[in-house]
């Protein structure tokens, strides 16, 4: 199992390797791709790591929705932290003084259905 240090590492690896590779001449160019495409692939990338998701595959990812629910929720606290709401109980487990973060299940789909267009 990696730790989150070795991901980081391999993922900043994959990235500057990304960039000199873009940046060096070659038969492939970003002309071959629309802005829009490149903008979508850009927030893809940028969604997934961020959250740390860098060796899983697209099946697996659609095959385990409890791993769309991570993301869901790892993404909404990174980029819309607000959207989360403190309680004092989640479903039937109550608590005195202590307070449970709360995402709204919408929330949480909408996340999914929007990765999931890109």
């Amino acid at each position: 199992m990696k730790t989150n240090t070795d991901r980081l590492f391999l993922s900043s690896l994959i990235l500057i390797g990304t960039l000199v590779y873009g940046m060096s001449p070659s038969d492939a160019t970003a002309g071959e791709f629309s802005a829009e495409q490149m903008r979508k692939m850009g927030i893809f990338l940028s969604n997934f790591t961020e959250c740390n998701y860098t060796t899983i595959s697209r099946r697996e990812f659609i095959d385990k929705p409890d791993e769309m629910v991570n993301f869901a929720l790892c993404h909404n606290w990174i980029n819309n932290f607000r959207s989360f709401t403190l309680k004092n109980s989640c479903g039937k487990e109550k608590t005195d003084g202590n307070y449970f973060a709360h995402l709204d299940p919408k929330n949480v789909e909408k996340t999914v259905k929007k990765i999931s267009r890109l």
